[in-house]
């Protein structure tokens, strides 16, 4: 297989794949979490300063270099950001095989120049998973996420404001669920579990996928790609 990236954009093998994240920002729910978290003000004037696309590009590139170093350059801005996902790195029983792309010598053939992957030939999408490897011996993919607000992975409909809290986690974990998948049909290894890490300015949070739950996240996560192929082919 040849991966070819470009501007955001994937082929392999000369046919285009589309990103799990851009599939994933189709998905209807979004609209409605954007309007709850419109009621819930919950964000503070200091971090809306923040860009959210730096911070995440400036969060993951420092838990890459620490993953393979121990140590890392961060800019002072988004050490509360980061300091969740240190002590989570630090704390867990993680041998890693994979962080951002290959670390392991036996999966150096997934990368192409400086592009790595894995992808799901069916659907034809591809990812970039943060980690992958085994936590306490299990296999796991590990997705980082920073935001200026909790996850919550249930809510009470009752309470429209919770459902942005649900919508991120519900997002991440069809992510995680996604590259789990394709991850499997790439390397031929499976996934057994899934690890969602939400840091936020005052707290880390750790959400674990796992049977029944990561099935369902991917048959949700598979449902958007049906319908973004009849838009899009």
């Amino acid at each position: 297989m040849t991966i070819t990236a470009f501007q955001g954009r994937f082929t392999v093998d000369g046919l285009p794949y589309t990103s799990v994240s851009n599939i994933i920002k189709t998905d209807t729910k979004i609209v409605q979490g954007k309007k709850s978290k419109a009621l819930s003000k919950t964000t503070g004037s200091r971090n809306k300063q923040l860009s959210a696309t730096s911070r995440g590009i400036q969060v993951h590139s420092a838990a890459r270099e620490f993953i393979r170093t121990g140590e890392c350059d961060l800019d002072p801005a988004y050490y509360d950001y980061f300091s969740g996902i240190q002590h989570w790195l630090t704390s867990l029983d993680l041998d890693v095989w994979w962080a951002e792309t290959p670390v392991l010598d036996s999966l150096q053939h997934l990368k192409n120049g400086n592009s790595a992957a894995v992808w799901c030939e069916k659907h034809r999408y591809i990812g970039i998973p943060d980690v992958v490897g085994t936590v306490g011996g299990v296999n796991c993919v590990i997705e980082f996420k920073t935001s200026d607000t909790l996850y919550r992975n249930n809510y009470n409909f009752k309470q429209f404001k919770q459902y942005a809290e649900w919508v991120k986690y519900h997002q991440a974990a069809m992510q995680v669920a996604a590259y789990a998948h394709a991850w499997k049909e790439t390397t031929g290894t499976n996934i057994d579990a899934g690890i969602i890490i939400n840091s936020t300015p005052n707290e880390c949070q750790l959400f674990i996928m796992e049977g029944d739950e990561l099935k369902k996240k991917l048959a949700a996560f598979h449902k958007l790609c049906r319908e973004y192929r009849k838009i899009h082919g």
